[in-house]
């Protein structure tokens, strides 16, 4: 990750285009995300909103594996689809924390090319139960749909 901060604490937010649906997952080390919405709305035809914003030790890290979990779901650049697994987590920010570290940390320990592997259908489904919902008054999965 050339360039990149790497290990220094941030955070990593989701923007999305209120129109398209678009989310872009990001993160900032220095400066407010409220300053880094503002420049992206400058440039943008869309509304944008700040859906989440996670702390973190690792955001580049944590932003990494995000961009690969999402992948399949990738529009362009670091902007992705509104797909029913981003949604979900969107719609639940008291899961995404969770998932922050856990990315952070298996990239920062290099076990980046491992994750995809770990982080299958099965590993998913399994997380995502396991978080929503513990209350589903809390994470209403209905309105991901």
């Amino acid at each position: 990750m050339p360039g990149k901060p790497v290990g220094q604490p941030g955070s990593v937010y989701f923007i999305q285009a209120v129109n398209s649906g678009l989310v872009k997952i990001g993160y900032v080390t220095s400066g407010s995300i409220e300053s880094r919405l503002k420049s992206l709305q400058t440039g943008s035809p869309e509304k944008l909103v700040l859906r989440a914003a996670i702390a973190t030790r690792f955001p580049v890290e944590a932003e990494l594996g995000l961009h690969k979990i999402f992948r399949f779901a990738r529009s362009h650049g670091e902007w992705f689809r509104p797909v029913d697994r981003l949604i979900a987590l969107l719609l639940c920010p008291d899961a995404l924390p969770d998932l922050i570290n856990f990315l952070a940390m298996r990239v920062n320990n290099g076990d980046e090319d491992t994750l995809l592997n770990y982080w299958g259908d099965r590993a998913w489904d399994n997380w995502l139960d396991s978080k929503r919902f513990v209350e589903d008054a809390i994470c209403p999965i209905e309105s991901a749909s």
